[in-house]
């Protein structure tokens, strides 16, 4: 039997056009987006690691 999972997203600057944070319930990972467009400008400690 498949349980429930609960996604939180937090969205940075206000909206989903821009950099969203993913975390699922008993995960311990994040899931980043950000559009090409502001990475460049994007001094976070989160995306400096690497990624998939």
């Amino acid at each position: 039997m498949a349980y429930g999972k609960s996604i939180e997203l937090f969205l940075v600057n206000g909206t989903a056009d821009s950099l969203t944070i993913a975390e699922l319930s008993n995960w311990n990972r994040k899931a980043i987006k950000i559009p090409r467009i502001e990475l460049s400008s994007c001094y976070r400690e989160d995306i400096t690691q690497a990624g998939v």
